[in-house]
């Protein structure tokens, strides 16, 4: 995985695309400056990092290709998260990020995974995993 942190790549030149996201609270009015943003490319698993301003706003610039988007912030009585996926680069542009409040139960999900085991050795068939 490569990590650029500036929110740019030498890599691709003058190739890149100006791209702004925006982080919207739902319902809440927030101060949004230091919250972070990380992009990733779902092709080279090149992840972008980015803070925002009071606002909520980040520009990065990003070569073409499908990103998914995640931002969180820790608000004064709470945790705000939120992420977008299925974000396609192909020139410049404005993608708004919904943030939720978590509660102190909640349970964050990012990956699940379908798990099984062999049912018979070198047949390369699979049964299911009833715990999954």
């Amino acid at each position: 995985m490569k990590r650029i942190i500036d929110g740019t790549s030498e890599a691709y030149g003058d190739d890149l695309k100006s791209v702004a996201f925006v982080l919207e609270p739902a319902g809440e009015v927030l101060d949004l400056g230091g919250a972070i943003l990380v992009v990733k490319d779902i092709n080279s698993e090149a992840v972008y990092e980015a803070e925002c301003d009071a606002d909520g706003s980040a520009t990065l610039k990003l070569p073409c290709g499908v990103y998914m988007a995640m931002a969180s912030i820790s608000g004064p009585d709470a945790e705000y998260s939120g992420s977008r996926s299925g974000i396609i680069v192909s020139g410049d542009s404005k993608f708004s990020i919904p943030l939720n409040k978590l509660l102190e139960a909640d349970i964050v999900i990012r990956e699940v995974y379908c798990g099984g085991c062999t049912k018979y050795p070198q047949e390369w068939t699979y049964q299911s995993d009833s715990y999954i």
